[in-house]
């Protein structure tokens, strides 16, 4: 394979290209009135086929591109075969046809078409392209065999693709569409922000690409905002402690509903090419209060007033469909409540799914969520899933690829009759640690019952890293072989670096524990000695350093873990010593500072626990929207928030002796905030660092502005956020800047 990164802007792509895929020139066209899709297939499937003449087997066959309408309504231009084979399309599947020196791509819709194309240029041309900005091609290619072909090729879902939760940037997210598109993956899931902050400079190639928009998540508050309409309608929001809230919508009242449905039609108006959008709640936990919203399931509360929204979107928009989060609280099927039919419930799997096992296999909760998963299809027409399998949030990094629990879950998926599926990516431009399984799942969810695991993972490590494909596989394997370890009889590698417990470490033997952590440890690092052993290109050299940070990293989780449990059972000082070097060495981390960047659960905040528990803190009552804090001592030089890279870069003579208890940049529709109770008789200063635009809200919190200032840095870029703050006695304290996109924090120090 000849490997080539390719630079991928927002208008177009300029291909690195092999001399001998170079000289001719194709016979393709498409049908005269033949839409931008079409034409864009035509050119993509041209500017290939240019590139791969050597052999001048092209002067054989003219390439024809149409649409089964098309042929529908010009049966004569087509060979018989060929009309025949069109009741076998579904939509987005594609048809190939050889008849008479003609290779006719056919798809049931322009975007079938395009689905034809890139499936060509695959399966008989070579071409991979196993990461995005990434294309491997054949050294010599081989002129394909097209005699004789009539085939046809339907995904088994129809909604096919990724959601983006994190920070992306706009070449990033250009690459990404690209990557999507050739390996036929169709939706794009975004926050409005995002998409609104992208969608300029990225529209003309997601509609030539005919891509899926599922635009909104978690977008209650952008359509109904609590800054716009609690004032003025305080009973549409949740009762909270005896008062009203905006944190989340009261679902029994329905007087939200015309104003809320009324933004998104608006919404979909100035944004036509967005095809569904998500109207998930609030993120978090909080619900309402109220005796009207406790009279039946949360689940059938909320899905009663999703209907009634969905409903009345209808009225102006029947084409177009709102996507429901079945989440955390309310994952349970409906009881009473069916789905109104363009509504698509969308399943969340969460953190009890275990990312590391198949659904079918009985561990953790992964029997709840197949049942559970059951009862949502009985009861809509289209159901989806929204899975974790490439958040860090929840896997923190821990590279270990599993084309195996992909190829299995969707085999299963496509037997349950789920419609689709959408992979959550919090830090996608952290790609390498899943690279191979969000390769593995774009062949899977097209054809599951064909996605074979040595094939997928073959093709993968082949076209990725070249030459060194056979010592990162050894590596990914290696990386298996350290979760799959047991230390002890009830111990895997897997219960210490991902759920964080070494059972049983008291009476455990810490040198032969410690021993085989370093052979483990040994291999990984002998495979990845061995990939860059032949001084690969500097792309795969990055990324052997990057999987070592990351070894580094898992093997301190490792070590900070079982100290952690040792100082637990035996109060031995030197083992909370020892938990506290470890996390500051995590800290330090390639892969923890430039790589953690939403963290509430992830590997800045599991060594912030680790801390906060060898230093015996008190947990100050602390709670969040969504997220999870730890308190810590601010140090300078400290990561500060997440969605950064941001650190502490000084601390100004207040916070010298502070505990940083919360920190965030954020990345939701809706702005998060931090709850503080129960902090003690001992009386307390809470400083509040944010930046500029939150006066409003911190004064009517009871905080007071200072000259105090927390120099930081954030993706390079130095700033000084104001310190405000705020004397509180042991009572309830709220933080809530009120901004999604701020990067603040909130320390505590005693007077």
């Amino acid at each position: 394979m000849k490997l080539s990164k390719r630079l991928t802007g927002l208008f177009g792509a300029a291909c690195c290209m092999c001399a001998a895929w170079s000289s001719g020139a194709a016979d393709v066209a498409a049908s005269n009135d033949a839409g931008r899709v079409e034409r864009f297939a035509a050119g993509e499937l041209r500017r290939y086929l240019d590139e791969a003449a050597e052999s001048g087997w092209l002067a054989h066959w003219r390439f024809r591109l149409a649409t089964a309408e098309e042929v529908e309504r010009q049966p004569d231009r087509y060979p018989v075969r060929l009309t025949g084979l069109l009741g076998e399309l579904k939509p987005e599947g594609y048809l190939w046809l050889a008849d008479d020196g003609n290779f006719y791509i056919v798809g049931q819709n322009p975007r079938g078409v395009l689905n034809g194309v890139y499936a060509f240029l695959d399966q008989k041309l070579g071409l991979k392209w196993p990461e995005p900005g990434v294309e491997a091609r054949p050294e010599r290619p081989a002129a394909p065999d097209l005699a004789g072909i009539a085939e046809t090729s339907n995904p088994a879902f129809p909604y096919r693709g990724i959601a983006i939760h994190g920070r992306c940037e706009a070449e990033f997210f250009a690459e990404l569409v690209d990557w999507l598109a050739k390996n036929r993956l169709t939706g794009i899931q975004l926050f409005n922000n995002h998409y609104n902050n992208l969608r300029a400079g990225a529209l003309d190639m997601l509609l030539d690409r005919d891509m899926f928009l599922n635009i909104g998540g978690h977008s209650r508050e952008y359509f109904y905002p609590g800054e716009r309409y609690f004032d003025e309608a305080p009973e549409t929001f949740m009762l909270k402690d005896g008062k009203r809230d905006p944190e989340q919508l009261c679902y029994s009242n329905f007087d939200s509903i015309p104003a809320y449905a009324q933004a998104i039609v608006d919404y979909a108006a100035a944004n036509p090419e967005v095809k569904m959008i998500g109207v998930w709640p609030s993120d978090g936990w909080g619900y309402c209060a109220c005796e009207a919203c406790q009279v039946r399931s949360k689940t059938d509360t909320l899905l009663d007033y999703y209907n009634h929204l969905a409903a009345s979107v209808a009225e102006q928009r029947p084409d177009l469909r709102l996507e429901f989060l079945s989440y955390i609280s309310y994952t349970t099927p409906p009881e009473t409540v069916e789905t109104y039919p363009t509504l698509v419930p969308t399943y969340c799997e969460y953190t009890t799914r275990s990312q590391f096992h198949p659904i079918t296999e009985d561990y953790m909760e992964n029997a709840r969520h197949r049942q559970e998963l059951e009862g949502w299809l009985a009861s809509a027409e289209a159901v989806t899933i929204f899975s974790y399998y490439g958040d860090d949030c929840i896997k923190r990094y821990l590279y270990n690829p599993v084309i195996d629990v992909i190829a299995a879950d969707f085999r299963h998926y496509e037997e349950i009759g789920l419609a689709g599926h959408f992979l959550l990516l919090t830090n996608p431009q952290s790609w390498w640690s899943n690279a191979p399984h969000l390769y593995a799942y774009s062949r899977a969810i097209w054809d599951p019952q064909h996605a074979e695991v040595e094939a997928m993972t073959r093709d993968y490590y082949q076209a990725c890293y070249g030459t060194a494909a056979g010592a990162m596989r050894k590596h990914a394997e290696a990386c298996r072989a350290l979760f799959d370890h047991r230390f002890s009889p009830e111990v895997t590698g897997e219960d210490v670096i991902l759920y964080l417990n070494f059972p049983g470490c008291e009476n455990s033997d810490e040198s032969a524990v410690m021993a085989q952590l370093a052979g483990k440890k040994g291999a990984i690092h002998a495979a990845r000695a061995e990939a860059a052993a032949p001084q690969p290109e500097a792309r795969v050299r990055q990324r052997i350093e990057k999987l070592q940070a990351d070894a580094d990293y898992v093997e301190l989780v490792f070590k900070m873990v079982y100290k952690l449990e040792k100082y637990r059972k035996t109060g031995d000082p030197a083992d909370a010593e020892a938990v506290l070097r470890f996390a500051h060495a995590q800290h330090a981390n390639d892969v923890v500072f430039s790589d953690d960047r939403i963290g509430y659960v992830t590997a800045n905040s599991q060594a912030n626990y680790c801390m906060a528990e060898a230093l015996q803190l008190p947990p100050y009552g602390i709670t969040a929207q969504w997220a999870m804090s730890y308190p810590i001592p601010a140090e300078a030089g400290m990561p500060f928030g997440f969605n950064g890279p941001a650190k502490i870069t000084a601390l100004p003579e207040v916070l010298q002796e502070a505990i940083m208890i919360y920190a965030y940049s954020g990345n939701h529709n809706s702005a998060l905030k931090i709850t503080l109770d129960g902090l003690t008789p001992e009386r307390y200063t809470v400083w509040a660092a944010v930046p500029a635009g939150a006066e409003k809200a911190l004064q009517a919190a009871g905080f007071e502005a200072t000259a105090f200032r927390l120099p930081i840095s954030r993706d390079g870029v130095a700033a000084e956020l104001p310190l405000w703050k705020k004397a509180a006695a042991p009572s309830h304290v709220e933080v809530d800047p009120g901004m999604p996109d701020a990067c603040w924090g909130v320390f505590l120090t005693r007077p």
